[in-house]
């Protein structure tokens, strides 16, 4: 039961913290795409992407990895580990 407990904490600590939802469909909108075309940029279907936004499913590091890039953002600010839009810069 304790192991069920922790768990349940952990993946709530989770998705309030570092659940990319909220930022995946602010960015969205900002650059004036739909879903659909997000979709077809990553490689999958329109229902896919949208229980990404919606918190349903966990969205996959390569997916954040290639939307940063779209967006011209760090994966951190998906995240929301930072509030800082820009990504680092390079070496």
């Amino acid at each position: 039961m304790a192991v069920h407990i922790k768990s349940r904490i952990k993946t709530q600590v989770y998705s309030e913290v570092f659940a990319p939802c909220e930022r995946l469909r602010e960015l969205r909108e900002e650059k004036g795409y739909t879903q659909h075309e997000i979709a077809d940029f990553l490689g999958c279907t329109q229902v896919c992407y949208s229980n990404y936004e919606l918190g349903k499913r966990d969205i996959p590091m390569e997916y954040l990895i290639a939307l940063a890039g779209l967006y011209r953002v760090s994966v951190d600010y998906i995240l929301k580990i930072t509030d800082i839009k820009q990504r680092y810069p390079f070496s």
